[in-house]
Parts: structure tokens; C-alpha cells; sequence
């Protein structure tokens, strides 16, 4: 094996948003002539070996001239010719007045009996019914709900998890709950092998659901923070760059958010989607001064806090919190948020949370309507 040196340079490419225009199909079948265009091409670079410098990438546009011919039972290229290349360009529209996304009173949703990964795999609609009904009200007008990326498909999205949302949209609308779905919670690494995989299973969402009127905004990634420290930060945020440019193409003029583990965090991206949103457990005390903070470095942004709330026994405790919680946040222009959570839950998954035992227990107990 070739040692790697400080000089050594690691590439990974990978050709996305393929778009076919054939030209020729021998008689015989075995020669073909296509052109590819407007393929959405990214290369990531690493100088100096693997851990060592910082992954550095390269996206563009390419029209490719190809020939492939039928060899020994595989097409293999016989030519290929890129054309000229082109810079990959983005646009952003700042109009608020895409969707109304300022006056948001919502709460996170899984149902008391399957939280977390078991509620697809344990989908009940009569159950669901029931829960929205009493969100409703309670006087909550939205839900955030998560979709797991392994659990619906991996890319190959699973039809019947798929029909499961939009009866899920259905009875929201029902009960006159808009609704923020979290496309990738828990996905599986942010590789180049992947991003066809998560461009795909988003496409496919998206085009289902968008013109539901149920769909509130589509919250990209939850807690992309908390990846980097396994990941890296270079290589998370190229991934979120990439499914936010992807995301304005299905989303059908849909807000899109990204929700982050912290409000320190919130500045991530501000530039580039619709509304800003943020979880915050912290300090109440400290909560207006941040928001101020944070207005002052992204001014003239909506702000949502996706996620709030307070673990305790006590039903009053947590209900007191909320509406003290709620009273900053109107008093300082914040009219958008999701409290967590709906329910109290008997279990608290290991594969979520860790085997710690405190750490699970503080989680079943943040529910403020089911107890």
C-alpha cells in the first residue's frame, strides 16, 4: 500500500440530477449514444491524507457526451467528453409572504404508547385521531412530527410509511393543525456515496406532500449541531448546503428551517432559509438577552423555537414553565414555537439515548397534555 504523505490528495466525486438525451441504439444493441445534461457534479477534496487537513469542495454544473458499448455482459464507456463547465448557483428569495410562518403555537408530536422510531412502525390513525383532537383543543394550532430516514426506506422510500403521512396531513387538516415534518432525523453518516439516496427519499416526500394544506414548512435536520463532533463540521454542513439547494427545488414554495440543537447555532445558514429555528432547554433567565443576541448578528428574520419545555413529575410545574417560556418569547417578537412534547412515555429507546439511565428517565417526563 502507497504511503500517504503530506502531499497525498484524496478526491471523492460523485454525478447527481442526471438528465438523459439519447442520440443513437446500435441495431444490435450493443452501442448507445447519450448526452447528459445539466448534471449536478460534487467533489470533495482532502490534502494530506485521511484526518489530516480540511475537506475542501468543488460544485458545478456538466453536459457529458457519452458512448457505452455492451462488453462480456456490462456496459462499459467507451468515451466520455464533459463539456463546458458551469458554477453552481443557488437563488433565495427573502419574501416572508411565501407562507404565513410567523404565529406558529405548536407542539413536538409522538403519541403516548410508540415515541421515537416505534411510532411508523406502530402507526395507529384512531389513536392519532384522538391525540389531535385533544391537541386541537388545547388550543394548539401545529405539530412537528419526525420522519426517520432508516425507517422510511433509506432512499427507497416505503410506501406504506408514505401513505401513513398523508393520512397523518389528513387528520391534522381535519383538526385544523398545520404541521412541520423533520425529514432526517437519525440519518446515516453525510458520505458522497449517500446524497443520492437522501436527494431521493426528500424528492419523493416532498412531491407527495408539499401541496397538502396540512404542510406547514419542512424542517430539513434535526440538531445538525450535535453531528459535528462525530462527523466533522466541514463535512455536515456541505451535506445540509446540498439538501437546502435540493429542498427549494421540491418544496413548492414551502418554508424551509433547519432545527438547531441551540440558539448559538441558529446563526448556521440564516442566509439561506426561509425562517431560523432553534431548540433551547437552557436558561429561562437567560432567554430574552439570547434572542436579542441573536437578532442583532440575523436582524430582520423570523425566529421559531422548535423545541421547549421542562422535564418533571409535576404536570403544574411544566404548564407554568410553558406559559413563562411563551411570555419572553412574545415579548421579544417571538411568535413561533413548538413546546416539547405531547406525551410522558414509558420508555425512552437506548438506541435514542444511551444506555444512562438518568438521561432516559429525564426524557419520559417533558409531556404537557398526556399524562
Amino acid at each position: 500500500m502507497e504511503k500517504e504523505t503530506e502531499r497525498t490528495i484524496r478526491l471523492e466525486r460523485i454525478d447527481l440530477s442526471h438528465n438523459l438525451q439519447l442520440h443513437l441504439l446500435s441495431f444490435d444493441k450493443q452501442l448507445i449514444a447519450f448526452t447528459d445534461k445539466h448534471v449536478s457534479v460534487i467533489e470533495r477534496f482532502q490534502l494530506g491524507g485521511v484526518g489530516k487537513g480540511l475537506p475542501k469542495e468543488n460544485r458545478y454544473i456538466s453536459d457529458f457526451e457519452v458512448v457505452m458499448v455492451f462488453e462480456n455482459g456490462k456496459w462499459k464507456i467507451k468515451e466520455l467528453v464533459e463539456q463546458e463547465r458551469k458554477a453552481y448557483t443557488t437563488t433565495f428569495n427573502k419574501n416572508d409572504n411565501i407562507h404565513p410562518v410567523q404565529s406558529a403555537k405548536g407542539i413536538n408530536y409522538y403519541p403516548k404508547e410508540y415515541p421515537w422510531n416505534a411510532f411508523w412502525k406502530n402507526y395507529n390513525p384512531v389513536l392519532i385521531e384522538k391525540d389531535f383532537k385533544k391537541i386541537s383543543s388545547s388550543g394548539y394550532n401545529s405539530i412537528r412530527i419526525f420522519i426517520q430516514y432508516g425507517i422510511f426506506g433509506e432512499g427507497n422510500v416505503n410506501r406504506t410509511h408514505l401513505a401513513q403521512l398523508m393520512d397523518l396531513l389528513d387528520l391534522a387538516d381535519k383538526y385544523n393543525l398545520k404541521v412541520m415534518p423533520c425529514l432526517f432525523d437519525f440519518p446515516h453518516g453525510f458520505e458522497l456515496q449517500s446524497y443520492s439516496a437522501y436527494e431521493n427519499q426528500m424528492a419523493e416526500i416532498m412531491h407527495s406532500c408539499a401541496d397538502h394544506p396540512a404542510i406547514y414548512a419542512w424542517d430539513i435536520k434535526n440538531e445538525a449541531d450535535l453531528d459535528y463532533k462525530y462527523y466533522g463540521k466541514e463535512k455536515v454542513d456541505q451535506w445540509i448546503s446540498y439538501m437546502i439547494s435540493k429542498a427549494k427545488e421540491y418544496s413548492k414554495g414551502k418554508p424551509i428551517t433547519i432545527g438547531w440543537s441551540n440558539i448559538e447555532s441558529a446563526k448556521n445558514f440564516s442566509n439561506e432559509l426561509e425562517f431560523v429555528s432553534f431548540h433551547y432547554y437552557a436558561d429561562i433567565d437567560k432567554l430574552a438577552r439570547k434572542i436579542q443576541e441573536l437578532k442583532k448578528d440575523i436582524p430582520n428574520r423570523i425566529l421559531c423555537i422548535s423545541e421547549f419545555g421542562i422535564s418533571s413529575k409535576s404536570l403544574d410545574k411544566k404548564l407554568n414553565y410553558v406559559n413563562a417560556f411563551e411570555k419572553i418569547m412574545i415579548s421579544n417578537d417571538v411568535n413561533s414555537s413548538f413546546a416539547w412534547c405531547y406525551s410522558n412515555f414509558d420508555e425512552a429507546p437506548s438506541e435514542v439515548f444511551g444506555w444512562k439511565p438518568w438521561i432516559k428517565a429525564k426524557q419520559k417526563s417533558f409531556g404537557l397534555l398526556q399524562e
